[in-house]
């Protein structure tokens, strides 16, 4: 295949494209015609509409964002999908570079921008908690409504922390409920929290390390702040090891669901937000640019110190994610369901038990064959709350009519 003059000009970031972690949506007109694809950076925010003549082109365009990997040229790319000519896979890759969906300089000048944007407003926008209602009235009202479907707990004891998932609020809205009347029974009863600390899942992270949140959070009731005080002790023990990777909360659903249930509950107290990866897994490089989820929970306790009496730990976690979507090579069926929950209640058994560090053995020394997907924030709970009981409170699976895809959540309790 020839090279053309124009792709000869090409820089290499261009030449041997390489896509960003990004969302694709299908894009359509008011009647629901298909039109294309909407690719979007949840980063930086910027995105790209793709024209689609038809359906059947559909496919072809799939296949050919799939080979920018940054491995293959853009003549090799042409040549993989039997192009006739190069150029419009280089025109393709010209447009994603324009709208930052490459790495490249445009994503890193997008990035920067987006983080003075971010720490100019002091806070993340509104985003999951849309879903409960688009004003603080519909919100609070929403909520409440959950909160009635769950009973009093009746814990024995103080409350020290949560376990609850990150599912969306339709799936999960019975382990929402139980964990959080949890929470607003202790309130009742006269507990007070002087701040929040969510620890939670990255499930779209550019970064491999632990990463916090030095910034607040909006929702429709208004804004929790960042804890500054906690972030100013982290950060001048560690530097700017767990604030490097910022961006990665902005499209962190498992941090930002739990906003307005604080809000509803506690006001509008301070937040420290983390996202934690598997605790068993090596950072890519060893560069000391950013830290392990081990020194971040080491970095926490000495700023919070051993009085948590007025701190609320808040575990955003899920358990179990098996079918087809997944990887799995069967549909998830009533035998498969009752083999999960043997799976779940186990390793919860582990988890109760209150030893994190045999708690993490118990998954991963198995494979963790049912992929437990927030390792990082259960195992940080149980190291920074040793000295309290845990109490599991409910149990539950979500799983699509066509079992093509099943999550397990449960709702657990730290109580001192």
């Amino acid at each position: 295949m020839s090279e053309t003059a124009a792709t000869k000009e090409l820089p290499p970031h261009i030449l041997r494209p390489e896509l960003r972690p990004i969302r694709i949506m299908p894009l359509g007109d008011e009647q629901g015609k298909f039109l294309g694809l909407r690719l979007m950076d949840p980063y930086h925010g910027q995105g790209l509409d793709v024209q689609i003549p038809t359906q059947q082109h559909l496919q072809g365009v799939q296949t050919l964002l799939q080979a920018f990997r940054g491995q293959a040229t853009v003549h090799e790319i042409a040549a993989q999908i039997k192009a006739p000519e190069v150029n419009p896979v280089s025109e393709l890759a010209l447009a994603l570079e324009a709208r930052g969906l490459l790495w490249g300089p445009t994503s890193d000048e997008l990035e920067s921008k987006m983080r003075e944007q971010l720490r100019k407003a002091g806070a993340f926008p509104a985003t999951v908690s849309r879903a409960l209602g688009e004003d603080e009235a519909a919100c609070r009202a929403k909520i409440e409504s959950i909160l009635e479907e769950a009973d009093d707990p009746e814990l024995d004891g103080a409350l020290a922390g949560i376990v609850v998932t990150h599912l969306d609020y339709d799936r999960g809205r019975a382990v929402y409920a139980t964990s959080y009347k949890a929470l607003s029974a202790a309130v009742a009863k006269g507990q007070q929290f002087d701040r929040v600390v969510i620890l939670s899942t990255p499930h779209l992270a550019l970064g491999d390390g632990a990463t916090v949140s030095d910034i607040g959070f909006d929702t429709q009731l208004g804004r929790c702040p960042a804890d500054e005080k906690t972030i100013t002790a982290i950060r001048g023990a560690g530097g700017e090891r767990f604030f490097i990777d910022l961006l990665d909360l902005c499209p962190e659903h498992a941090v930002q669901c739990h906003i307005p249930w604080i809000q509803a509950i506690l006001g509008n107290v301070p937040v420290l937000a983390a996202i934690l990866p598997d605790p068993t897994s090596k950072l890519l490089a060893d560069d000391g640019k950013r830290g392990t989820v081990a020194e971040f929970v080491a970095a926490l306790q000495n700023a919070l110190g051993s009085d948590l009496t007025r701190t609320l730990f808040i575990v955003s976690a899920e358990l179990s994610h098996v079918g087809p979507q997944f990887g799995d090579p069967s549909a998830v069926n009533d035998a498969r369901k009752k083999e999960i929950n043997q799976v779940d209640r186990s390793l919860l058994k582990s988890f109760v038990d209150g030893d994190p560090a045999a708690f993490l053995q118990t998954v991963t020394g198995g494979g963790n064959p049912t992929h437990w997907d927030s390792l990082g924030s259960l195992w940080a709970g149980l190291t920074l709350l040793t000295s309290t009981k845990v109490e599991l409170l409910d149990y539950y699976q979500s799983c699509e009519a066509d079992g093509s895809r099943m999550v397990s959540a449960a709702s657990l309790a730290f109580v001192k």
